[in-house]
């Protein structure tokens, strides 16, 4: 060639960053390959950060084409023998996914991954711990080694190396997230040795949403919120602690707040999707799925959202397929597994829906609606014992809600644990039951128990909400049944008023004919309070044929 070799070697090392840098993946494999086939010294391109030897930069250039590329294996290969430690994170990170793809594929052939394993990890982890052991990993190797570790399940480990990850490198969002979720309780965030960090409440922001404790979660984003007014980051996650309080109107508005800033956003539009299904909002999350669609087509949360639109239509068999089709481009997709095990238990398809939600679990423990769901796809069974296990593991999650007491509660009382299940109902009273369902069920519980003073107490409490609530016009049958209850007591406890008050109230109901008998009944029990014994002797004469 008329330039020199030296020139020409430099010009390919300063074109390979740049080529990275715009994503151009083939053609800065290309100028890698040709680079690293020349034998010569390589002059650097002016390239900024610590320097290292030459043929290890070009490496390093050919390793992130091919994780551009995905070609995962070839990217680890590439570094063979070098130790900087971007080489050693590029090239662990590459096995990893090399062998995450694997078990896809693999997992693809049987229908499930459930049982497959990463085959590179124990590799990786000889290679990280010796690193390790050495002082050798910069802050992104110990990330690396603390997802390795934490798919290996050895979590405390895997907490402590993600622990010096983020202290050594604070900025690694990644890091911090693998860091929350191996977070069990929020007793556990004061334990862990985190250097002082602003990124600390970003943290504490994702834990407090994880474990479902919405306070914390706040009380972390008013800190950072004032600093960066304008993310939507935080937005979401203000609106996910308002989906996870049940407050869907306010939830809602924020995610349309969103959608007007970036209405090609797709993060945790799933979680949208699912407000407009619970609100039964057919219009706007047909106008959701296709906006989605138009944005990115295969793309889980698009499948995902889809798959609820399905869903409101009652078309089950077309949700399922959107679900699974979410799982086939993300089969670690946890939202997906729980919504097609609510698929499955409505096409009383139960074995299904237990894989699918045991499916979730295993990705992440602390999935109380897939905890939940096993335990209503047992109850179905009548497999009380076991859904009685599975109602526990939800309440462990989310001991506030008052949903997950009660219907631990409808096991223990199937099981005929009449004490147990009053007191999960007492529980879940205490935790703002809005729905009234505890209350109700402890009236019916306290009739099983032949404790009618109780009973009447407990209705009594149903009655007062339903009408602070909606007023005396819109009769429930819980309603209907609590009068009725109230009416034979008060009758029989000779409390005629009170009765003829509950039974007036049910004479334009569905319990009517049976209130009208109950008047003649009472009038009757009136008359023979109110007479002397001779009066009601003159009384009963004059009414005999």
């Amino acid at each position: 060639m008329d330039v020199p070799l030296d020139r020409a070697l430099a010009e390919l090392a300063s074109a390979v960053p740049e080529l990275l840098d715009r994503s151009l993946y083939y053609a800065a494999r290309w100028a890698s390959e040709l680079l690293l086939s020349s034998g010569a010294g390589v002059v650097p391109g002016g390239e900024a950060g610590p320097r290292f030897d030459d043929r290890e930069a070009a490496a390093v250039g050919l390793a992130k084409s091919f994780v551009g590329l995905r070609q995962h294996r070839r990217a680890a290969n590439a570094l063979t023998g070098c130790t900087t430690p971007l080489a050693v994170f590029i090239r662990a990170y590459s096995r990893f996914l090399a062998g995450e793809k694997r078990k896809e594929d693999e997992g693809l052939e049987q229908g499930s991954t459930s049982r497959l394993v990463n085959e590179e990890l124990s590799g990786l982890d000889a290679e990280l711990s010796d690193a390790y052991s050495s002082g050798a990993l910069d802050g992104f190797g110990l990330y690396m080694y603390g997802i390795v570790l934490k798919s290996l399940q050895r979590f405390e480990q895997a907490r402590r190396a993600l622990v010096e990850s983020v202290n050594v490198y604070p900025w690694n969002w990644s890091a911090w997230k693998a860091l929350a979720s191996l977070v069990t309780d929020m007793s556990m965030v004061r334990t862990l040795e985190l250097r002082e960090h602003w990124m600390l409440y970003f943290f504490r922001v994702e834990v407090g949403i994880e474990l479902h404790d919405g306070e914390s979660a706040m009380a972390a984003i008013n800190v950072v919120k004032p600093c960066f007014p304008q993310s939507l980051y935080i937005l979401s996650q203000t609106a996910m602690v308002h989906y996870n309080e049940r407050d869907f109107d306010a939830a809602q508005e924020i995610f349309e707040e969103i959608r007007e800033t970036d209405p090609d956003r797709l993060d945790q539009m799933d979680t949208y999707s699912n407000i407009l299904f619970v609100k039964e909002s057919k219009g706007a999350l047909s106008y959701l799925a296709h906006n989605a669609v138009q944005s990115e087509k295969y793309c889980p949360e698009t499948c995902c959202i889809i798959g609820n639109y399905y869903s409101l239509k009652c078309e089950h068999e077309k949700a399922v397929l959107y679900f699974q089709r979410a799982l086939k481009l993300n089969p670690q997709y946890l939202s997906a597994w729980t919504l097609m095990g609510h698929e499955y238990i409505e096409l009383h398809n139960t074995a299904a829906a237990i894989s699918a939600y045991r499916q979730a679990v295993d990705i992440n423990p602390k999935d109380y609606r897939a905890w939940y769901g096993l335990g209503q796809a047992y109850e179905l069974l009548q497999m009380h014992t076991y859904s009685l296990y599975y109602f526990g593991k939800a309440v462990h999650v989310r001991p506030f809600d008052p949903r997950m007491w009660c219907a631990l509660a409808n096991s223990y009382e199937r099981l005929e644990m009449i004490d147990d299940a009053i007191r999960c109902c007492k529980r879940a009273e205490s935790c703002n039951d809005r729905e009234g369902i505890a209350l109700y069920k402890l009236a019916k519980l306290y009739v099983a128990k032949n404790d009618m003073k109780k009973a009447a107490h407990f209705y009594g409490k149903v009655v007062e909400r339903h009408d602070a609530q909606s007023g005396e016009n819109a009769e429930t049958a819980e309603i209907i049944d609590a009068l009725m209850f109230l009416a034979q007591y008060y009758k029989d406890c000779a409390a005629f008023t009170e009765a003829e008050a509950c039974c007036a109230r049910l004479l334009h109901t569905t319990g009517a004919d049976d209130a009208r008998a109950m008047q003649k009944e009472l009038h009757q029990l009136r008359l023979k309070r109110d007479f002397s014994p001779r009066e009601q002797q003159d009384y009963d004469m004059s009414m005999s044929p």
